[in-house]
């Protein structure tokens, strides 16, 4: 693997980890949100 056609390893850390917490936070707007339908939480 040369260094040239990979991204430095902490930029390729700290995409992984805006993915993560984008997705988390994501998952937890979801959750809070006691006006959504039975039928979609159940589907999703």
């Amino acid at each position: 693997m040369a260094a040239s056609q990979t991204a430095p390893r902490h930029l390729q850390d700290a995409r992984e980890e805006r993915a993560i917490s984008r997705d988390q936070a994501r998952s937890r707007a979801v959750c809070s949100q006691p006006t959504l339908p039975r039928s979609w939480r159940r589907e999703s």
